[in-house]
């Protein structure tokens, strides 16, 4: 076997690789079509309440995968990203209600500046052993991950945290030009995101 024929058949491996999402996808789309035709007699695909749920629910998701994309390209794995998340609405939540007395974008604002700086100390918790004690990604993060749970369950009391602030509402179920602003978030997020590693020097270095 020569090197000409080695070399087709690598890249039609990578083609079948890539296609194979693709089709997977489609296949999926076909079926839930035919089920909602033959069961509900509608569409799934060109139904707008469908796709306006699926594009919603798959936000927090997507915005956590292209976190952990950094993380996974570097070869580690961070298991604590999803109570990290409900840590930091806890948190939000519990600072735009101690702010409620202010006007609500400020009370957005600095609940939003809040919860960042917070969720900064659990990066750096799971980032500062697994870099310089050399601790493996997944014991280091697992650790975090319990940590996380139960700070987020401290501060809310175990309860649900109730939060009046129209301006956290309208960022949560409002619509610009029919789009929810959370998925046009998430595609402003990924777009920079995109452009960042294949654009930027940190990128092409990470």
């Amino acid at each position: 076997m020569n090197i000409s024929t080695i070399s087709k058949s690598i890249n039609r491996a990578e083609w079948v690789r890539d296609i194979w999402s693709w089709l997977f996808l489609i296949v999926m789309v076909l079926f839930f079509e035919i089920w909602a035709q033959v069961s509900y007699s509608s569409s799934f695909v060109f139904n707008g309440f469908n796709v306006q749920s699926i594009l919603i629910f798959a936000t927090a998701p997507l915005l956590l995968g292209i976190g952990q994309s950094l993380v996974i390209i570097s070869g580690g794995i961070d298991l604590s990203v999803g109570f990290i998340m409900g840590l930091s609405a806890v948190v939000l939540a519990t600072i735009v209600q101690s702010f409620s007395g202010e006007a609500q974008g400020v009370a957005l604002a600095i609940g939003i500046l809040a919860t960042c700086l917070v969720c900064l100390i659990p990066g750096l918790i799971n980032g500062l052993p697994i870099t310089k004690l050399k601790v493996p990604p997944f014991i280091g993060t697992l650790g975090m991950y319990g940590v996380a749970r139960g700070s987020g369950f401290i501060i809310a009391d175990g309860m649900t945290v109730p939060v009046d602030n129209d301006w956290l509402y309208n960022l949560g179920t409002g619509k610009i030009l029919g789009i929810p602003i959370i998925v046009l978030i998430v595609i402003i997020v990924a777009l920079v995101f995109h452009f960042d590693l294949s654009r930027t020097k940190f990128g092409q270095y990470t």
